[in-house]
């Protein structure tokens, strides 16, 4: 199976925050430094994945994204499907 850019960024930034220590935000920033990828598009991403629940967002000079649940509660199809849509099978 081939993921789209948009999934597997999503993907790296999910597997970011979940080992971020003690489930503290972590700035979209630093996220994108660490696993290369663009600033402006990993923040449209964090914000499809706010909306889906999947993250939270906390505003101010220690604010940033976190997990909303726990990690192993969030399984990559829901991640998928946040970012790209229902994925229907194709027969």
């Amino acid at each position: 199976m081939r993921l789209s850019a948009r999934s597997e960024y999503g993907l790296l930034a999910l597997v970011d925050l979940a080992s971020a220590p003690g489930g503290l935000p972590v700035a979209a920033r630093e996220i994108a430094e660490r696993r290369g990828i663009p600033s402006a598009f990993l923040e449209q991403l964090l914000a499809d994945l706010r909306r889906a629940g999947i993250v939270r967002s906390t505003r101010g000079a220690h604010g940033g994204f976190a997990l909303a649940r726990n990690a192993a509660a969030i399984t990559a199809l829901e991640i998928v499907e946040a970012l790209e849509g229902p994925i229907v099978p194709s027969v």
